[in-house]
């Protein structure tokens, strides 16, 4: 078999363009849910991550976005992040699903100080209808790793 002539795709659920959305979506949410602001109503960020995740995910983000806890926490240190996202590699696919290694990075400034932050997380994205999903959304350590040999 030739190599260059070798289409992967053919053996996969997706097609090229399909995994290219699906990457791109995993990508944008990951950096939409790590970009907020202490002043923002919660609902604001909620609707802005709304458009790319289930209505289950969207219930859930929404209940972590409106703790009060966490309200109060960035609001008295003045939280603000803009968050930025790369793709590191798919760690699963099944046949409405691909699972992919997204690693976020926020600027965040705290009581007037900046630091980064980094953090890798497994993005379930899952075809909903005609479109993409985010469908899990979930630290990458957590849970299990897949084939670790």
């Amino acid at each position: 078999m030739n190599p260059d002539s070798f289409d992967i795709y053919r053996l996969l659920p997706f097609s090229r363009d399909d995994f290219a959305a699906a990457a791109d979506l995993a990508q944008r949410f990951t950096a939409a849910y790590g970009t907020y602001r202490f002043d923002e109503d919660p609902k604001v960020y909620v609707d802005r991550l709304g458009g790319m995740v289930t209505e289950e995910l969207r219930a859930e983000l929404a209940r972590g976005a409106s703790a009060p806890g966490l309200l109060d926490e960035r609001r008295q240190e003045q939280v603000v992040a803009a968050g930025t996202a790369t793709l590191d590699r798919i760690r699963d696919v099944e046949n409405n699903s691909v699972i992919f290694l997204v690693t976020g990075q926020q600027r965040v400034t705290r009581s007037g100080e900046e630091a980064q932050e980094r953090r890798q997380y497994a993005v379930t994205v899952s075809r909903d209808g005609g479109s993409w999903r985010v469908y899990a959304f979930e630290p990458a350590d957590v849970g299990q790793a897949g084939d670790t040999g």
